[in-house]
């Protein structure tokens, strides 16, 4: 798929348009930044990593159109960018009204979502894999995406 963007794409958009019904009802868009970020990405998973980061942008999509962040790729590289909540959790932990300890929990926070969103970014959605990745249990991995709205 490396040599041949084009393909990427159209598989990109059968993925969506299908797992998009089955997922939300109604068939999911590629925006243009997304499917420039699918050309540039290198997939080394092929097919498979392609239709897992579809489906995972189905599911986190905040609407039928389905942006890079979604994908949780950007310019074929894992998309590092902070998030709304992200941004969120970074005030709490350098307001200077909380106390020491406050802040240090809301550092662990961060640093596990992002770690967890990451590994799910990295193994495609596969929640088994991103758990043994991380050093937790299954159990573990949906407790924290349940807390953390992942």
């Amino acid at each position: 798929m490396r040599e041949r963007g084009e393909d990427a794409i159209l598989l990109a958009r059968h993925f969506a348009q299908q797992l998009g019904k089955e997922l939300r009802g109604r068939p999911a868009i590629l925006s243009d930044a997304s499917i420039a970020a699918i050309k540039a990405h290198r997939w080394p998973g092929n097919v498979r990593e392609l239709e897992n980061a579809i489906e995972r942008a189905c599911i986190l999509a905040d609407s039928a159109i389905i942006e890079p962040r979604d994908l949780g790729i950007a310019g074929g590289t894992l998309d590092r960018s902070a998030t709304r909540d992200d941004s969120q959790m970074m005030e709490e932990m350098f307001n200077s009204s909380v106390a020491l300890s406050e802040a240090a929990d809301h550092a662990v926070r961060f640093v596990e979502r992002r770690k967890i969103a990451d590994a799910l970014s990295q193994h495609g959605g596969n929640k088994t894999r991103a758990a043994e990745a991380l050093g937790v249990s299954y159990k573990t991995l949906l407790t924290k995406i349940k807390d953390y709205d992942l």
